[in-house]
């Protein structure tokens, strides 16, 4: 779960450098890789844009990214659509803390606001531009 960390130092850095050094650092994590490609690779589409956030809030953190990464598998080969993709989306997040809500839900929305681009990404893991 170090790489929802990284992120979220990410977004708080302000410098294009201390972003890519951070980068640069944990270039061999792949689960960050995995969530850098999902929220920047524009070739990957998850076709899910609306869900209800449960309101309960799981206190203690398991990890999740294995579930996460295979949700959004089926979301982009398109086996989860309409209310069932909606139902599994709400399902997952029931099971994660706030923090993995925050950054699972920007990953899912490719929204991840981290003040970073693909190209920058791509400079230290195999993202297409």
């Amino acid at each position: 779960m170090k790489e929802l960390d990284i992120i979220k130092k990410i977004s708080q850095v302000s410098g294009k450098n201390d972003k890519r050094k951070i980068l640069e650092d944990n270039k061999d994590n792949k689960r960050l890789g995995d969530l850098l490609d999902a929220s920047l690779n524009f070739f990957r589409k998850f076709y899910m844009h609306k869900w209800d956030m449960p309101t309960n809030v799981v206190s203690i953190e398991t990890d999740q990214h294995d579930t996460f990464i295979n949700l959004i598998m089926r979301l982009e080969a398109r086996v989860l659509t309409g209310n069932a993709a909606k139902n599994c989306v709400e399902l997952f997040f029931e099971r994660c803390s706030e923090r993995q809500r925050d950054i699972y839900a920007k990953v899912l929305r490719k929204d991840l606001k981290a003040g970073f681009s693909v190209d920058t990404a791509a400079e230290y893991f195999a993202i297409p531009t």
